[in-house]
C-alpha cells in the first residue's frame, strides 16, 4: 500500500471516529473518482442527507 493511500485511510477512520466534516472531505478528495474538495463536499452532503440516522454527526 502506498503511503498516500495509507494516509487517506487514516483520515477516513479519523473522520468516522470524530465526525469532523472537514476531515471527511480531506479523506474523499484524493480519490480519483472525486477529484476536488467541492465534489467531496457534495458527496458528503448527499451521503449525510441519504443516511442521516447513521451519519448525522457529519452535519455542518
Amino acid at each position: 500500500m502506498s503511503p498516500a493511500r495509507a494516509d487517506q485511510q487514516e483520515l477516513t477512520v479519523r473522520a468516522g471516529v470524530t465526525g469532523e466534516p472537514d476531515t471527511a472531505i480531506q479523506a474523499l478528495t484524493p480519490d480519483p473518482l472525486v477529484g476536488d474538495a467541492g465534489s467531496a463536499r457534495a458527496i458528503l452532503d448527499d451521503a449525510v442527507l441519504t443516511h442521516t440516522p447513521f451519519l448525522d454527526r457529519f452535519r455542518c
